[in-house]
Order: structure tokens, then C-alpha cells, then sequence
């Protein structure tokens, strides 16, 4: 049976200076003091968890193979997490510690069982961190309470070796102490400051939605709606009234187109717009009569546009359908395909 303490030493509320000491006691026969080992923690990381910690993978570690051993601490957050288990352990703060404390258990055929014991049961006026008296679990003997004394008196002598000089730490203190009364005193004026009053934000009503009746008649375009159709009259471009391309098409610039006559070929400056495409601008767009044609490729659109989207083939890659429409509107004939004039 081993009992082990860790201790943060006389510097232990500051964690910048904090120092640990570790410790590991045993007891003879007779119940007495028989052997111990007191050591500085090492490493950068300074807790007393850690400290108690390190007791444990040292007990483990020096004991002889195949031991079964008993081990008492008076920090309860580590006795659960070793009872816990391994998959527990590995994901808590000090993960490197337990990693190898379960690795020398396994190596070395260790079987440990560890128990948590309140310390200082030996003092009356002794205090839990909510102010209750502490009580003594049934299964303690008073050489358990003396076990557990010794290996605290010999943490507290290994913090002490590991403290930084007197001299550095009261440098330290003064400084925190200080930044620690401003800190408060900054909290006090605060909290007894008067409420401030608050202007009442009005809150900014929201513009009325804009209909697509309003915004037909604030665009620059000339509309007109026909099933559904928005053609304008001016540029000859058009679309679905419902269609998503509804909002761009009204707040589009209107290019309108050179109309000297009726009945006559009408030369469209810019892109035309059916629906959701606009012609590819390399085409040499005209219209008459409510359909738009290229004079170069004779492609022609009137509610759908496929080929004008593209780019233009030019007279050389005119196709003889490309040709026929030419041909029949020069002559104010429909074109192929076409049974009425789009316009009527």
C-alpha cells in the first residue's frame, strides 16, 4: 500500500510562479513511516493534479513486475479518471501522464487499484471547498490518515526545494497585487456608475415593394404587354412577364432602333433581347414586321432565339434556309416556317 501528494508549495495561488512537489509514502508493518520519495515536478506545465499525477506513473514505474499494489491520493479528480479508464483519460488535459501510466501498467503487469482519502481527517476544523465539516469514508483505518500526512509533509518539503528565490517572487507578487487593485477598482466605479439613458432607435420603415406596374412605367423602354409577352417598341427587344430576366430587362438601357417606314427593314443598334438570351453582337441585327434577322447569317428569331445567340457566320457560312429568309423578306413575303407576321 503507497499513499501519494502532490503540492503547489508556499507560491501556489500564482500559477506563473507556482513550483510542485511530488511525493510517495509508505508505511512498515507496524503501520509507521518505513520509506518515501520526494521529487520537483518537472516540466513547464506546474499543477497540483499533474503533480499527484506524476506520483502515480513513478509508483508504477519502480515497483517490481507483476506487482498488485494499492495506491491512496487526496486528489479525487484523478483517482476518477484512472477508475474511469484509459479512453477517458486520453482525452483529459493531462493525457501525456496517463498515456504513460497505463503504458507501464500494461509492460509491466501492473495491477493498481487506486482510492481517494480526504486529507487533513486528522484536523477537526477541517473544511471541504464549501465550507462543511469533512467526513471520514467507513473503510479509512488512522493509518491511512497518517499515510496520507506523510506524503503530504514530504510534498510540501519537495515544493519547497523547487521554489523560485524569495526576492524574484515578491518582485512578481507586488506587481500582480497591483494590477489586481486596479482591476478592482475599475470593476467598482463601473458598477456604481448611474444607468446611462439610452435613445430609443426608431426604427426606419421599410420601402414599399416595387410593382412591375411601377416599374414598367419608370423605364426607359417602351412597353407594351401582350399575353404576357413585355416587348418594347422602341429597341424591339422582349420578355416573359414572369420570367426571372423580368427586373433586368425593365432596368436595361433602351437602344432603339432606326425605323424609317412601316413595312420596312428597321436596323436594331445593340443586342436584342427574347427571353432569357440576348444575340451574340458579331450578328448585323434588323427586324420587320416583328422579326429579328441577321443580314449577314439570315438566321431569324421571332419568340424563340437559338442560332442569333451565337456568334455570326457571316455571308460565307450563310446556309440556304439563311438565304431563303433573306430572300422573302426583301420580297415582304413571310419567311420559311413562319405562318403569320408577329406583329398582327
Amino acid at each position: 500500500m503507497y499513499y501519494g501528494d502532490g503540492s503547489g508549495g508556499e507560491h501556489g495561488l500564482y500559477p506563473a510562479t507556482r513550483r510542485c512537489g511530488v511525493s510517495i509514502a509508505a508505511l512498515n508493518e507496524q503501520h509507521d513511516f518505513h520509506f518515501g520519495i520526494k521529487y520537483p515536478l518537472p516540466g513547464e506545465v506546474q499543477t497540483v493534479p499533474r503533480a499527484e499525477l506524476s506520483a502515480l506513473v513513478t509508483l508504477v514505474e519502480i515497483v517490481e513486475v507483476g506487482s498488485n499494489i494499492i495506491y491512496i491520493g487526496d486528489n479525487l479528480p484523478i483517482i476518477k479518471l484512472y477508475n474511469k479508464g484509459k479512453d477517458v483519460c486520453r482525452r483529459s488535459s493531462n493525457a501525456d501522464l496517463f498515456k504513460l501510466l497505463f503504458q507501464h501498467i500494461e509492460q509491466r503487469n501492473i495491477l493498481l487499484t487506486a482510492f481517494w482519502i480526504p486529507s487533513h481527517l486528522d484536523n477537526p476544523q477541517a473544511k471541504t471547498s464549501k465550507g462543511l465539516p469533512k467526513s471520514r469514508p467507513d473503510w479509512v483505518q488512522d493509518y491511512d490518515i497518517k499515510g496520507n500526512n506523510e506524503a503530504d509533509r514530504m510534498a510540501d518539503r519537495a515544493a519547497e526545494i523547487a521554489q523560485i528565490p524569495e526576492l524574484v517572487f515578491q518582485n512578481f507578487k507586488e506587481s500582480v497585487d497591483a494590477l489586481h487593485a486596479v482591476q478592482n477598482r475599475l470593476a467598482t466605479i463601473i458598477t456604481h456608475l448611474p444607468q446611462r439613458k439610452r435613445p430609443k432607435n426608431n426604427p426606419v420603415p421599410k420601402p414599399p415593394p416595387v410593382t412591375k406596374e411601377h416599374a414598367i412605367s419608370k423605364s426607359e423602354h417602351k412597353i407594351t404587354v401582350v399575353q404576357n409577352t413585355v416587348q418594347c417598341s422602341s429597341c424591339l427587344s422582349q420578355c416573359n412577364l414572369n420570367s426571372a430576366c423580368f427586373w433586368e430587362f425593365i432596368k436595361s438601357k433602351c437602344s432603339p432602333a432606326h425605323k424609317p417606314s412601316s413595312f420596312s427593314n428597321i436596323a436594331i443598334v445593340g443586342p436584342v433581347r427574347i427571353g432569357k438570351q440576348i444575340s451574340h453582337p458579331s450578328h448585323s441585327m434588323y427586324a420587320y414586321r416583328g422579326i429579328k434577322y441577321c443580314g449577314g447569317c439570315g438566321y431569324m428569331a421571332s419568340g424563340v432565339m437559338r442560332a442569333l445567340a451565337k456568334a455570326c457566320k457571316g455571308v460565307e457560312g450563310r446556309t440556304i434556309h439563311g438565304q431563303r429568309v433573306l430572300d422573302a423578306l426583301a420580297a415582304g413575303l413571310l419567311p420559311p416556317y413562319v405562318s403569320e407576321w408577329p406583329e398582327s
